[in-house]
């Protein structure tokens, strides 16, 4: 059986990361979705949803059993301490979550590698165990452009955003390829190189 490598996919926010995993989704690779399935077990992992009950109370969730997301960003945004025991509740159970999903390849799957793609890979610390990462890449101006027109933000709102992630500069120097999403080369071109470079250096 052929190993498969573990990639991960990072970017700050409207740098286009989820773009680029659309472009690596559509040519047949595997994609872990980090947020996507942390917002999941939120709602679905009996053990989580207890812990985050017992940190931030009942509120926390409806009592049709969905997580009250504002509420919880409320609790968290402004209170850095209590944002890091969320997080040790919620990274943990992504990790195991993430684990049990990357054994689960098709017997067919024609690549050699399958990504994770998540917005704060370093600032969890769950970069740690892939073989490599790619950072998507943009000017802090283009993002915060991106993100007004997509999520009907204000300025600040995205400047706050921003802040809570790592420096562009030192998601780049902590990544082994970058794709430069600022308009001024193909971003599916870029793509279409790094599958070419990832088949070559993880192959069989």
């Amino acid at each position: 059986m052929k190993t498969i490598a573990n990639i991960g996919i990072t970017g700050g926010i409207g740098s286009g990361k989820s773009f680029v995993c659309k472009i690596l989704a559509q040519k047949g690779i595997r994609i872990y979705y980090a947020d996507v399935r942390a917002k999941e077990l939120l709602e679905n992992d009996p053990n989580l949803v207890t812990q985050v009950k017992n940190l931030l109370g009942e509120k926390s969730y409806s009592e049709n059993g969905l997580a009250n997301r504002n509420y919880i960003a409320s609790q968290v945004f402004s209170n850095q301490d209590t944002l890091n025991k969320l997080n040790a509740i919620i990274h943990p159970a992504t990790i195991q979550d993430f684990e049990q999903w990357k054994q689960l390849v098709p017997p067919e799957y024609p690549w050699n590698f399958q990504c994770k793609e998540a917005a704060i890979l370093f600032e969890s610390g769950t970069d740690k165990g892939l073989d490599a990462v790619v950072c998507v890449a943009a000017p802090e101006e283009i993002r915060i452009q991106r993100v007004e027109q997509r999520d009907g933000l204000t300025r600040q709102q995205i400047l706050d955003r921003m802040q809570k992630q790592l420096p562009e500069s030192d998601r780049i120097a902590r990544s082994q390829y970058i794709l430069h999403n600022d308009g001024t080369q193909n971003i599916a071109d870029q793509v279409n190189q790094l599958i070419s470079q990832l088949q070559t250096r993880f192959g069989s």
